[in-house]
């Protein structure tokens, strides 16, 4: 069946133009109708195709579609025809949830849609840079049971007491030493504001002694100072100091 021809619109009835507005103000008006029958006429063609075209590829190439009820179909690799999409196929999907088995059913993607979602022991040793990680799964990569809230260092550093020699740090620039046990740690990235939580734990692996701890310090946002000082309350500077920085 071809496809409709479009009629030929009248031109407009213009009241500038007295000696032609009568005559074509009824010929728009007739063409209304000569164009409700051609939309008709369009919409039974669009029908037309779409039968012709659901009748040819059922009769084409397609594989057997009992028991297929949802799955997808793909163009071969080699463009040879069709086949379902399996779960040995490339291909990926966005559900709900990685137990979202409706949506998976809906899709046909079967344990496609699920098997690139971390497992809880992947999250743990972070060595897989493809599997998606899920909330709880980043959860159970700190090991953080229970429902309260999950938070990371903002910053964290291990340095020598004694040289000032920075051992590891993240989101630190440089250790400064303002007198014995008096320490100050510049940050990389600005804390948002002073209100952040500091701890500090000093000790020496090779000899025996008593603990020692923070004692007092000031707090900026770019930098956070503080003195070290022994269990009997005394400065004392370690060769092992850690700072941890929470907000």
């Amino acid at each position: 069946m071809p496809a409709p021809v479009p009629p030929t619109v009248p031109p407009p009835a213009l009241r500038s133009d007295p000696a032609t507005f009568k005559e074509r103000a009824e010929a728009n008006v007739t063409f209304f109708a000569t164009l409700v029958g051609y939309m008709n006429s369009v919409v039974t063609w669009i029908v037309g195709q779409v039968e012709d075209i659901t009748a040819i590829a059922m009769a084409g190439d397609l594989p057997p579609l009992t028991g297929r009820a949802g799955d997808l179909l793909r163009v071969k690799d080699d463009e040879t025809g069709l086949e379902f999409l399996t779960s040995g196929l490339t291909g990926r999907a966005v559900l709900e949830s990685e137990s979202d088995a409706e949506a998976q059913g809906v899709m046909g993607l079967g344990e496609l849609a699920t098997r690139d979602f971390a497992t809880e022991g992947e999250a743990q040793i972070g060595a897989n840079n493809i599997a998606a990680i899920t909330p709880l799964t980043l959860r159970q990569a700190f090991n953080a049971a229970g429902s309260a809230p999950v938070c990371a260092p903002r910053s964290w550093l291990l340095f020598n007491g004694i040289t000032n020699e920075i051992l590891a740090s993240v989101n630190i620039s440089s250790i400064a030493d303002n007198a014995e046990a008096d320490y100050t740690a510049n940050f990389i990235t600005p804390m948002p504001d002073v209100n952040y939580g500091a701890f500090v734990d000093a000790g020496e692996d090779s000899i025996a002694g008593s603990p020692a701890s923070l004692a007092g310090s000031i707090r900026s946002t770019s930098n956070f100072r503080f003195n070290v000082v022994s269990g009997l309350g005394s400065t004392i500077e370690r060769a092992r100091v850690s700072v941890a920085i929470f907000r």
